[in-house]
């Protein structure tokens, strides 16, 4: 067996990694969105929580453990480990503590302690998707420019569709994820 891990684990770390981003965008595809009221709330999966939470406490664990062992290694770990955890845990930020809705007139995003950020569908301006961080920007006439995530996320088709129809612009299509 150790023989086998030793040969193939490369291999077999890739295909585990391909299998549970599959995974978590099957989950993602899957969950609905929660509607209360008027408003609907675009969510995230369990799944996609779940290695949010282990990602930040896995790399804050190896931080804790190795602590100035990092520093002896090459150049570049130090800063890949800081890095990593930043992300993480702006990845549970994103995940546990912003909320976006929308309902038929106007989107929302809050990310506290920032002010919640709002546009009208009537007055969107331009849409701009971001392929390498899966991101979108929504601009508006006025100025007011809002940015989020649209990975793993519920009912991102419904709410792009809102806002292309809205913007009037024929050319503009949501990714393909949505």
């Amino acid at each position: 067996m150790k023989n086998f891990l030793s040969q193939y684990g490369a291999a077999i770390q890739v295909l585990g990694s391909t299998v549970f981003v599959l995974l978590l965008a099957y989950a993602g595809g899957r969950i609905k969105s929660k509607v209360i009221g008027d408003w609907t709330y675009s969510r995230y999966p369990l799944v996609g929580k779940t290695v949010a939470v282990l990602s930040a406490a896995f790399v804050t664990a190896a931080i804790i453990y190795n602590g100035s062992k990092l520093f002896e290694e090459d150049w570049w770990v130090p800063p890949a480990f800081l890095i990593m955890t930043i992300c993480f845990y702006w990845l549970n930020y994103e995940m546990f503590f912003v909320t976006l809705r929308w309902n038929t007139n106007r989107m929302e995003i809050f990310r506290p302690p920032f002010p919640m950020k709002s546009v009208c569908y009537s007055d969107v301006a331009s849409l701009t998707f971001h392929a390498t961080t899966e991101s979108v920007t929504v601009r508006s006439i006025d100025g007011t420019s809002v940015w989020f995530p649209y990975s793993f996320r519920s009912g991102m088709a419904e709410l792009f569709a809102r806002l292309s129809r809205s913007e009037g612009d024929d050319d503009v299509a949501a990714p393909a994820e949505a």
